[in-house]
This record gives structure tokens, C-alpha cells and sequence, in this order.
């Protein structure tokens, strides 16, 4: 089985178990070559947000990767009203926690 065989299957393996990948350009560059040699899979992309890359630079032709992953908060808060007594959404619904939305960018 050749280099390629290998990377395909790889990929496959990992992709048909729901496994995605977040990095997706060479990390190994030379003269002649750029190979995609470290990976990072996450099998949770809708539940979490991955900002993921490469880092340049000039001590080899290998270059270190990373990601920096944070859960992508539920959309399942109560928004407290203007003037809202404290507590109040708490004793209202069953005793949820009670979450304050300031603002949304």
C-alpha cells in the first residue's frame, strides 16, 4: 500500500465515525513537498467552537498547529426582563438556573 492508500484510508476511518478534521492544509513544507502531517479530528463540531490554524514560522519546515476549542453556549436561558425581580425566573420554572443575557454581537 503506497502513501496515499494510507492517508485515504485515514481520512476514511476517521470521517466515517463522524470525526472531522480542523486542520486542513500542509504542515510540512519543503522545496519540493507540502504535506499534511499533524491533524486534529473533533467529533463534536456543532457542539463546540473550534478556532484552529498554523503557526508560521522559520525554525523548520514543520509547522506547529493548534486549536483552541470552548462549548458554544445553549440557547435554552431565560432572558430576564428590564427590571426583573432576582430570582424570579428561577421560582417560575422549576428551579432552572436563572441566566441574564447582556448583550448579543
Amino acid at each position: 500500500m503506497n502513501a496515499v492508500n494510507y492517508s485515504n484510508n485515514f481520512f476514511n476511518q476517521l470521517s466515517s465515525s463522524g470525526y472531522m478534521p480542523l486542520i486542513t492544509k500542509p504542515t510540512r513544507i519543503t522545496k519540493s513537498t507540502a504535506t499534511l502531517i499533524d491533524n486534529i479530528f473533533t467529533k463534536n463540531a456543532n457542539k463546540t467552537g473550534h478556532q484552529s490554524g498554523i503557526l508560521l514560522n522559520n525554525i523548520s519546515d514543520h509547522l506547529p498547529i493548534f486549536t483552541i476549542t470552548s462549548p458554544v453556549p445553549e440557547l435554552s436561558f431565560l432572558p430576564a426582563p428590564i427590571g426583573a425581580e432576582p430570582g424570579r425566573a428561577e421560582r417560575e420554572y422549576g428551579g432552572r438556573e436563572e441566566r441574564r443575557v447582556q448583550g448579543l454581537d
